[in-house]
């Protein structure tokens, strides 16, 4: 019984790492983010995360061409 505790800290504290990076990445304010279901919120960073990673890719591809 006493992981449920510990369960439900490390839970709220992943979701207000997630809440941040979704609102840093998005530009989008707090309160918009909490509105969020949490599977769209996991699913959007994951695709900017991919797209980010892509773009950093293509660049740094296209800096080696120069």
């Amino acid at each position: 019984m006493s992981t449920q505790p510990n369960q439900i800290a490390e839970y709220r504290k992943n979701l207000d790492e997630e809440i941040f990076a979704c609102m840093e990445r998005s530009g989008q304010s707090y309160q918009e983010v909490c509105m969020m279901p949490v599977k769209k919120l996991e699913n959007y960073l994951r695709w900017k995360i991919k797209l980010e990673e892509e773009k950093q890719k293509m660049m740094e591809e296209e800096m080696k061409k120069r």
